[in-house]
């Protein structure tokens, strides 16, 4: 298969060529794609949605292919073809009540079904069913805002199985792919080409392992207060001896002091569809030995979680447990849509199984949780103390074609090597093949599934969804920690007032036109005040500063509510285990106060001349650590309004501040806040922008001039020698060059605000090509469809694309005659000006010349057979010569056998051979009649000259050439390709075989082609195409007989090679359309008559007085100019210096200069200095 058929709506719709770089790729669960590269002589109409089929199954375009233009007749297409998989992508994963965030819990087959009622949902283009799911338990997952295909990899991930999709059927199993028949093992015909073992790169080694289980049921007695669950050893150690001490930890949420109870009896009872928390319960009467009240851990509510029935995945908080009816009481819980359960629909059932949740259960269940976390741990430790590695395959395609193999990834297969000690039945993780030889397969083999680096991306993008969802991870333990807090702060919180009636608030509801959280003696705010629990790193010392505390209801009469606090808290000696409160205590008849810390309840009017205002709560030390919170401050809710001081997440990560104006919203790494990184100062961290289409980048920063130590990041914009640079790599870095490649590129010009921009006529207008319109350039384009010329509006775009130029908001037309013009810009084609003054002249660059050319295919390429020469090798010890076609090289006994030898030989000289030879040379030992063969294969399509033969030179080593020639040769022909020149001047591309060089117009087509093959004939001949001059032709001949050339063979017009344009400014000539080394050409006299070169040209630099001073002669003529360098006036100048100053330049061998220290020339030769020696006059 050397073409690919492109295919829109079920007709073909484009056809190019291919070769190896089209590539079938399919990876267990993540990818199964085909990759392909080609050429095309034009733009293609290549769209969305366009599919190629390979083995009976449709891959479709889903991106735009990247196109490279190599020249102005060779684009470059690198086009992703993707199997109904990368589908999943472009549905979002939404429930049956259609909420993009939302829980469910069900078995594997329960979301496959799901994730298939999605994908054939309106609108999409159906067809999906479910196909082979294994049987699993519930579980809960929480889905938000992600799209059908990473859902699938979540389900896949909880469950422990894989996916497969076959015809848009989703099957999930504990193991994809099957066990085949098929045995590779390494040596001729045996179908293994190459083993190569790697270690897995991010896979570490770890010989020590420390084990920990769920914090939840973990009650604060446990092991010295741990806070999660561990077993008595703490660790486990595995192959130290070998690898030394390497810790790792092991942690698994899963595994938790539990207790799963069936329900035996129900009671619920509504008042219509209100749930009667009173009388309702469920019993179980198997809950011995133990009373659920005493085990319930402090400060947190006891849970009951169902795992089973209507309920199943849900937890209710337990108001009531009766120990003697067995009997357990819960509240009603609410969605966050205000479904509410149980409900008369939904409600617990016999044998509906559950769990406890912050219950501190009995020892034994205590007891049997660590013993599963010890065997999870060791199981761990048994996987990963070893090193971790898979295995990188060759198939041979002769043998894969002789036996009709087929392979899919996930199958098993059979390897043998011995010398790796590999003799076992491994799985195919990863499989790739070219489409032009699907036998030529490369695959990795492994015990488990080797996620690269994408697809650990793709997982991890799947769990953060469902960490933020729930928690964000990167703060556990800080909610964790604040959670606790919470529950302290209920208990802690007391009424100052006596103000409160709890008979206003009835059991399920608090109905009331208006609510306040909070009390009046609170409604306070602080200002310049700096509260520092931990002081100093103790944290039992808390340091509180001086400042304000104004009142918003409390003030005294003719004084003023804006009490001083002028004294500094410093307090040491806390109790770890004591909670504090701090007070303002401040005077009722002065703006004075001081502040008191004291673990008592003070109400703010029990000490007479005092108000004694509770600002914060200091609590018990937490992991080392004590946190405070403020609690002053008033919350009232009326109506829709809600106005309040602050909101914040329970991490307090996330909040707005309304009494500071200052909010943050995010991580370090990615936000957004105001008034906090900076006063009055709006900050967006790591952000993006997003187009209509979803194109994103990052918001562009200045970071003003260019500092090579200075760490950049995507989106940094720098001043670089007078030109605006833009950082667009995504891994930031410092010192990078500030150059035109894959970390800057230039986003402005060094043209001053004075000069308008630079008009760049483009030619004829094409949909798909970049255009500029801004206000350093304007691109000119003629449009056939009207006749005329457009120039691009300075606001158009940098770049944009496909926008006609009759469209007046991005183009401009010209038109008009005058018969004088006074503009910025002037266009011509061509103009005639009698007189013309010009302040600044900028060239354009041009085509120059017609060379071009046509192509006959004058032979076609016709494989032959190639020879294969055979010795049989025997013998033990010692050394022979082996010679092949006249190619001798001596053989080595090594090892313990002839077959490592003869291994032993391929491994040092195989390369070489091939390379220098074209003589294949691979080794086979047939294990049955225990010999040992060399064979060597002629793959340049020539037959030999000599036999081969086997001199002894040492011990019994030898070889039976008896019968050498183990395959005939059968002759070929070569491809041959004739290019005959056309044209006059300039320069042409020409292709051979996906080689492209330019021929450049010498005096004449002939002379041009016999340059051509003179200048490039190695480059080709590198790639196996001879090159040769006849007349006007270049005849370009395959190297080896039956090879072909991969592309068409052609030749097409380019402009020149000397790129650039001349500016005249003032004085100055200079080149100014390149910025890089490679191009931007100043040419003086390059050219004779008419853009020729049939004659020389003399070049003469003047004084300014009518007279030459410089005359530079290619040759003699009759007018007397000598060939060479005549100089009218003085002579060569060459500098003067000392010798210290010499020395400190590097200057080039060859180079001449006066030492004024010993008055002599001098010049550099590679030994050093050395005098020229002069005579005086």
């Amino acid at each position: 298969m050397n073409t690919l058929t492109i295919y829109r709506e079920g007709s073909p719709v484009i056809t190019v060529d291919i070769d190896d770089k089209t590539v079938f790729i399919q990876k267990i669960m993540t990818e199964h794609r085909i990759a392909s590269e080609f050429y095309s002589r034009s733009v293609l109409d290549l769209r969305i949605g366009d599919y190629i089929t390979h083995n009976l199954e449709n891959f479709y375009v889903n991106r735009l292919p990247s196109i490279t233009k190599l020249d102005n007749a060779t684009f470059q297409y690198r086009v992703d073809f993707e199997s109904v998989l990368y589908d999943l992508n472009k549905k979002l994963f939404i429930s049956t009540d259609g909420l993009a965030e939302y829980g469910r819990t069900g078995n594997a087959s329960d979301f496959i079904g799901d994730i298939v009622a999605n994908m054939n949902a309106s609108g999409f283009a159906g067809g999906w069913t479910v196909g082979t799911v294994d049987s699993t338990d519930e579980k809960t997952l929480v889905f938000s805002n992600e799209n059908c295909r990473s859902a699938l990899m979540k389900v896949a991930e909880a469950f422990g199985l894989e996916f497969s999709i076959a015809n848009k059927s989703i099957s999930m199993v504990d193991s994809v792919g099957s066990i085949t028949a098929n045995t590779f093992e390494y040596g001729r015909n045996n179908g293994l080409y190459r083993l190569v073992r790697e270690q897995v790169a991010d896979q570490n080694i770890v010989t020590k392992v420390y084990g920990f289980g769920s914090s939840m049921n973990i009650p604060y007695t446990y092991r010295n207060r741990a806070k999660r669950l561990v077993f008595e050893e703490r660790y486990l150690t595995k192959n130290t001896e070998i690898y030394g001490v390497i810790e790792g930890q092991y942690t698994n949420d899963d595994i938790y002091p539990n207790r799963t109870g069936s329900v035996t009896a129900v009671n619920m009872e509504f008042e219509g569809d209100v749930f009667n928390v009173r009388d309702s319960y469920i019993e179980d009467s198997a809950i011995t030995g133990f009373d659920i009240n005493d085990y319930v851990i402090a400060g947190l509510d006891p849970l009951i979680v169902f795992k089973s029935g209507d309920l199943s995945g849900q937890e209710f908080v337990i108001w009531k447990f009766d120990n003697a009816t067995k009997r357990i009481h819960f509240n009603p819980q609410s969605d966050e849509d205000g479904y509410t359960t149980p409900n008369p629909l939904n409600v617990p059932q016999v044998g509906d199984l559950y769990t406890l949740v912050n219950i501190a259960l009995p020892e034994s269940y205590i007891a049997d949780a660590e013993l599963a976390l010890k065997n999870a741990t060791q199981a761990y430790l048994d996987e990963n103390s070893v090193p971790m590695v898979v295995y990188s395959v060759e198939i041979d395609p002769k043998y894969a074609k002789a036996n009709a193999m087929t392979l899919h990834a996930g199958d098993r297969v059979t390897v043998v090597d011995t010398q790796l000690g590999v003799d076992s039945l491994i799985r195919i993780s990863e499989i790739t093949y070219p489409l032009t030889n699907i036998y030529k397969v490369k695959a990795t083999i492994a015990d488990f599934v080797p996620y690269t680096q994408q697809e650990r991306i793709v997982k991890a993008a799947v769990s953060n969804i469902t960490e933020t969802r729930i928690v964000d991870r990167s703060g556990d333990e800080l909610t964790r920690r604040y959670t606790m807090r919470q529950r302290q702060l209920k208990d802690l919180i007391f009424d100052t007032d006596g103000y409160f009636d709890v008979t206003n608030i009835r059991p399920l509801s608090i109905e009331t036109q208006h609510l306040a959280v909070g009390v009046g003696s609170q409604n306070f705010h602080l200002n310049g005040v700096r509260i520092m629990a931990n002081y100093l790193g103790d944290p039992n010392r808390i340091y509180v500063s001086t400042g304000q505390l104004v009142h918003h209801e409390f003030e005294i009469e003719g004084l003023g509510y804006e009490w001083v606090i002028g004294s500094a808290l410093d307090q040491s000696g806390l109790d770890p285990d004591t909670a504090y409160y701090l007070y303002a205590r401040c005077e009722t008849d002065a703006l004075t106060g001081t502040w008191v810390l004291s673990a008592s309840h003070i109400k703010y009017n029990d000490e007479p001349g005092y108000y004694n205002f509770l600002c914060g709560i200091l609590y018990t030390v937490i992991d080392g650590v004590r946190d405070f919170d403020f609690t002053y401050g008033m919350t009232y809710i009326n109506g829709r309004t809600i106005t309040t001081g602050r909101i914040q997440t329970v991490n307090e990560i996330n909040y707005i501040d309304l009494d500071t104006n200052a909010f943050n919203l995010g991580g370090t790494d990615a936000g957004i806040d105001w008034n906090v990184t900076a006063a009055g100062v709006l900050t967006i961290r790591g952000a993006v922008v997003q187009r209509a289409v979803g194109e994103t980048f990052p918001i562009v920063v200045f970071r003003g001039a260019y500092n090579p130590v200075t760490v950049y990041h995507n989106g940094d914009e720098v001043m670089y020698n007078s030109v605006m640079w833009l950082y667009h790599n995504n891994t930031p870095a410092a010192g990078m060059p500030v150059i035109e490649g894959d970390f800057w590129t230039q986003v402005g010009t060094s043209v001053s605000a004075t000069q308008s921009p630079i008009p760049v006529f483009r030619g004829q207008w094409s949909a798909g090509v970049d255009y500029y319109g801004t206000t350093s350039r304007t691109d000119i384009v003629y449009y056939p469809d009207t006749g005329l010329y457009y120039i691009a509006r300075t606001t158009a775009g940098d770049p944009f694309r496909d926008i006609l130029p009759t469209d007046t908001d991005y183009w401009s037309s010209f038109g008009a005659s005058f018969s004088s013009v006074a503009t910025e810009i002037l266009f011509a084609e061509f103009g005639v000006i009698e007189n013309a003054a010009i302040r600044y002249f900028r060239g354009v660059p041009v085509t120059l010349g017609s060379l071009d050319g046509s192509v006959v295919h004058t032979q076609a390429a016709v494989a032959g057979t190639n020879r294969i020469d055979r010795i049989l090798m025997m013998g033990s010890s010692g050394s022979a010569l082996i010679s092949v076609d006249g190619h001798t090289q001596t053989i080595n006994y090594y090892g313990v056998s002839i077959e490592e030898t003869c291994m032993h030989f391929v491994e040092l000289f195989a390369d070489g051979w091939l390379a220098d030879y074209g003589i294949e040379v691979t080794s086979f030992s047939d294990p049955h009649h225990h010999n040992t063969f060399l064979y060597f294969e002629f793959t340049w399509g020539e037959d030999a000259t000599e036999a081969a033969s086997v001199t002894p030179i040492s011990g019994t080593l030898n070889g039976d050439v008896d019968d050498p020639v183990y395959q005939a040769y059968v002759s070929g022909t070569k491809q041959i390709d004739t290019i005959t020149l056309t044209g006059e001047g300039g320069t042409a591309a020409i292709r051979c075989n996906m080689v492209i060089r330019r021929a450049t117009y010498r005096t004449d087509r002939e002379v041009t082609a016999s340059d051509f093959v003179t200048l490039w004939g190695g480059e080709y001949d590198a790639e196996n195409v001879v090159l040769a001059a006849s007349g006007e032709n270049i005849v370009c001949t395959s190297k080896y007989k039956g090879y072909s050339f991969t592309l068409d063979t052609d030749i097409w017009n380019v402009a020149t090679l000397h790129r650039g344009g001349i500016d005249i400014d003032g004085n100055d000539i200079y080149e100014s359309h390149e910025n890089n080394d490679n191009y931007g050409v100043v040419r003086i006299n390059y050219r004779g008559h008419n853009g020729g070169g049939d004659y020389y040209r003399h070049t003469i630099i003047g004084t300014g007085r009518n007279e030459s001073l410089a005359i530079f002669s290619p040759i003699s003529n009759p007018g007397g100019a000598k060939a060479g360098i005549t100089l009218r006036y003085g002579g060569f100048g060459f500098p003067a210096m000392t010798t210290a100053a010499r020395n400190a330049y590097n200057f080039s061998i060859g180079t001449v200069i006066y030492n004024s220290e010993l008055q002599q020339l001098q010049i550099r030769k590679a030994s050093g200095w050395f005098n020229i020696v002069t005579e005086r006059a």
